[in-house]
């Protein structure tokens, strides 16, 4: 081959390589996938939207040593606290007399690990206490003597609440304790009742009023929406 052919021949080559260069490239876009929807169900916990209750009623019923009754309605602040207004009523009948208790608490009730709550508040307490006390000059026969007392308490207990669904909620206060403070006091009685026996009763209350209130296994049934 002569020098001329082959220069002849890089010529056409470097003509055919720049032209080659110089075409524009068409690109191809990319297919879209059809988007899948996932289950609800198979979601991450973190993107399941999480149900928030908003209000609680409970059937109270139950209690050591005194079997109270009663209703509470609560509000949720979030899904794990909770502000409650309630209403008790408790009687027991004692050797000589009767004990009787009305109450209408306020308390806020927060879960501090899987179903534990603390609770805590106040209450208006409303306590009637009756004795059969001795006659001053009869011996064989009883007079009534009463007390009664209106008193703003704190309160605190502490126990377990489970909820089912779709709604159905069990829960136990283990244990319960409330001190009052007394808005107002009164005690009637015969006049003829034995002066000693009455001041005995009298201390016997003023004590027991100082001690404050102890429960335990208060049961709660009820249903939150």
């Amino acid at each position: 081959m002569s020098k001329y052919s082959l220069a002849f021949l890089l010529l056409s080559f470097s003509v055919f390589h720049s032209q080659a260069d110089a075409l524009p490239v068409k690109t191809v876009p990319p297919v879209a996938q059809p988007s899948r929807k996932i289950p609800a169900e198979q979601q991450p916990e973190k993107e399941k939207r999480e149900h928030i209750p908003l209000v609680s009623a409970y059937f109270v019923t139950g209690g050591i040593p005194t079997v109270a009754y009663g209703g509470v309605l609560g509000i949720y602040l979030s899904p794990k606290s909770q502000l409650e207004l309630g209403f008790e009523h408790s009687a027991v009948n004692e050797n000589g007399g009767n004990i009787k208790h009305w109450r209408t608490p306020l308390r806020f009730r927060g879960e501090v690990a899987q179903s534990f709550f603390l609770a805590g508040g106040i209450a208006y307490d409303s306590f009637l206490r009756n004795r059969d006390v001795p006659l001053e000059n009869d011996t064989t026969s009883n007079g009534l003597l009463t007390f009664t007392q209106h008193s703003l308490e704190v309160e605190a207990q502490l126990g377990h609440r489970w909820t089912f669904n779709p709604g159905f909620s069990i829960g136990v206060d283990w244990i319960g304790y409330a001190y009052g403070f007394p808005l107002s006091q009164k005690n009637s009685s015969q006049e003829n009742l034995d002066p000693g026996e009455k001041e005995k009763e009298m201390r016997d209350f003023e004590l027991r009023q100082s001690l404050g209130s102890l429960h335990f296994l208060k049961l709660h049934l009820g249903w939150v929406f």
